[in-house]
């Protein structure tokens, strides 16, 4: 009988189908290594803009300069990429003491120095400010708002710079589609109140992953992306072992299209038919809620009350207080529970808006999806809090479907945390 297999950390976990298993979907990551070094991409794109006059033209020795980089919860080799942009910044004339980076954190805690310092490198924390956003601070500037009226601020700093930069990595995102663009902006360095009111009134309007049309999560972040006056969007496009295989820099929308183009091309996974049953990893991911991420996925890619086999260590844990929390959440309409997140009210107040918003997104996934995951690090008990099932192995896992799914169609999915099942499907 044919062996398949998923990640597994660095190792893969074989497993064998039932005999009336029929396989739709198994796209094998085969990722080419680089030929490239990360620096040389990005001198490349910056000599060649999408959409915008190269950054020189935007540059003069009185430039104030604001750099946005995301922080380590995303793969972005933020070391790598700033050497050469800041050489080019020099280039033109400008002080270092005119130019700040700024760690577009969103709602994510604040980075060490030490964290800054292995992010960017020695050499640049001790010639340049690097700082941390704080969505909480007083003093931030109002830029727009939203379609609906909605007041969006956004740190001083980087509203009064004369030229804006941002750095960050297209990847499939479960709410705004995609990554990168014009999302360093918002959520990155926007005020707590426009975040909340942001994320819980746009998710439940086409919120899914790799949806980027019909989305207003996507659309209301690209339209305060824009009104921030971001003159350059740098975006990395990795391949399934997080390296760098291509830099598209240029006009924060039209510079991230042309990346979201190139990242669907990578990850996704064209599905003609739904399957009863999703196998997929958590790879590249091992951090809560981050391992979650392949759950809309799953939800994508099976049918309504499909089964889902989510292989999942998280080393780290999963604190009780937010085990209990999320069995809270799947106790409730999580409609309401948004509801109450566009007025400030979070389950965890003052705390990351992802972690906050990823309790409801799961509840409304879990409504239409079994799911059984496969864990060294998480127990039985605390599975269930998550609403799931649980097994040590992917084959255990299979010996507990029912019956009927024995026949199933299976789409498996060995990188599920990076994998995009090309197929429109809402919440909804």
């Amino acid at each position: 009988m044919k062996k398949h297999w998923v990640l597994r950390g660095n190792d893969k976990e074989y497993f064998e189908l039932a005999a009336g298993m029929e396989v739709i979907c198994n796209p094998v990551p085969t990722d080419s290594s680089p030929e490239r070094s990360v620096a040389e991409m990005v001198s490349e794109s910056l000599s060649e803009p999408v959409g915008t006059v190269p950054l020189e033209d935007k540059l003069n020795p009185s430039s104030r300069v604001v750099i946005l980089i995301d922080d380590n919860t995303r793969p972005t080799p933020q070391k790598e990429i700033l050497p050469p942009l800041l050489q080019k910044i020099r280039d033109k004339g400008v002080p270092d003491d005119q130019v700040d980076i700024i760690v577009a954190l969103g709602t994510h805690f604040p980075m060490s120095e030490e964290d800054l310092s292995e992010r960017v490198g020695q050499d640049v924390i001790k010639a340049y400010r690097t700082t941390n956003h704080d969505p909480h601070a007083d003093g931030q500037v109002e830029i727009c708002q939203m379609s609906d009226g909605f007041p969006v601020k956004v740190n001083p700093t980087f509203a009064a710079a004369d030229v804006k930069i941002g750095i960050s990595s297209v990847l499939p995102h479960p709410f705004n589609g995609f990554g990168g663009g014009p999302k360093i902006v918002m959520p990155g360095v926007v005020d707590y109140e426009a975040i909340c009111y942001h994320h819980a009134t746009t998710m439940p309007k086409g919120g899914v992953v790799g949806n980027t049309t019909s989305n207003l999560f996507h659309d209301e972040t690209a339209r305060i992306g824009l009104a921030s006056g971001l003159d350059l969007s740098i975006n990395c496009v990795l391949n399934s072992r997080e390296e760098v295989v291509e830099v598209v820099s240029g006009h924060v929308l039209e510079a991230h299209h042309v990346g979201i183009e190139k990242c669907r091309k990578a990850y996704g996974v064209q599905m003609y038919e739904e399957a009863d049953l999703a196998i997929l990893s958590g790879y590249p991911y091992d951090m809560f809620p981050h391992v979650l991420k392949p759950i809309p996925m799953a939800f994508l890619a099976t049918r309504t009350m499909g089964h889902a086999i989510l292989v999942a260590d998280v080393p780290a844990g999963i604190p009780d207080p937010i085990l209990d929390l999320i069995q809270s959440v799947l106790e409730r309409d999580p409609l309401d529970i948004l509801g109450e997140y566009a007025r400030g009210q979070m389950i965890i107040p003052g705390g990351p808006i992802d972690m906050n918003l990823s309790f409801p997104g799961l509840a409304l996934c879990m409504r239409r999806l079994n799911v059984t995951m496969v864990s060294n690090d998480v127990s039985p008990e605390e599975a269930g809090k998550l609403g799931f099932g649980h097994a040590p192995t992917i084959q255990d896992a299979l010996a507990l479907l029912p019956v009927e799914a024995k026949q199933a169609k299976v789409a498996i999915f060995p990188a599920g945390g990076i994998s995009l099942p090309l197929r429109e499907k809402a919440y909804f």
